[in-house]
């Protein structure tokens, strides 16, 4: 078998541009990674208009002035007693070459 190969040009996404405030985000900066962009199509009856398409970007100054009093900030550290618990686990089963999950393959 041989396999042909054929050249294309593709679009990747560069930059973004803040719906608020208009600052100019890139893909290298790290503020990219903390924006917020949402795009999704509106459903029958929507208040936006039927199958419209609904789409925002936001920096994530932007994100926390507008939306702050509402947002749910969880940190990242394991901190609980089952969080550390579950750690635990997962190091030693990892230690011994262990998977992270047994699955039963006969029972699938």
């Amino acid at each position: 078998m041989m396999l042909e190969y054929t050249s294309q040009t593709i679009a990747v996404v560069s930059a973004c541009i803040c719906n608020r405030c208009q600052r100019r985000l890139v893909t290298d900066d790290m503020d990219w990674q903390e924006r917020l962009s949402i795009s999704y199509r509106a459903g029958y009856s929507s208040i936006f208009g039927d199958g419209n398409t609904v789409s925002l970007d936001l920096c994530q100054q932007c994100v926390s002035e507008v939306l702050g009093s509402w947002l749910k900030i969880e940190s990242s550290e394991l901190n609980s007693a089952e969080d550390q618990e579950l750690l635990a686990i997962a190091n030693a089963r990892l230690q011994d070459g262990k998977p992270w999950v047994e699955v039963d393959v006969d029972k699938l």
